[in-house]
């Protein structure tokens, strides 16, 4: 994400490539923001994307249970229609 990536990375973060266009636009944005560096920025940019993301997520294998009403509604379309 810099130029010279540091050489003494923590255990506990990891380094990314970015294409030159991107830290482009984020640099044209940190002039109006308080972060001081594309790593802050970023790191805001991404954890407030994932958290939408997760928040919006359905758990994997869930799927939505019909009700009785709703099951025969589609039953009475699909007949209309010559499927049943």
């Amino acid at each position: 994400m810099t130029t010279n990536p540091p050489t003494d990375t923590s255990a506990d973060e990891q380094l990314l490539t970015l294409p030159a266009e991107l830290t482009e636009r984020i640099d044209s944005r940190l002039n109006n923001t308080t972060f001081e560096s594309r790593e802050e920025y970023v790191t805001e940019a991404l954890e407030q994307l994932l958290t939408q993301i997760e928040a919006n997520a359905e758990p994997s294998g869930f799927e939505p249970e019909e009700s009785p009403s709703e099951t025969e509604a589609v039953k009475s379309q699909l007949e209309s229609l010559g499927y049943l």
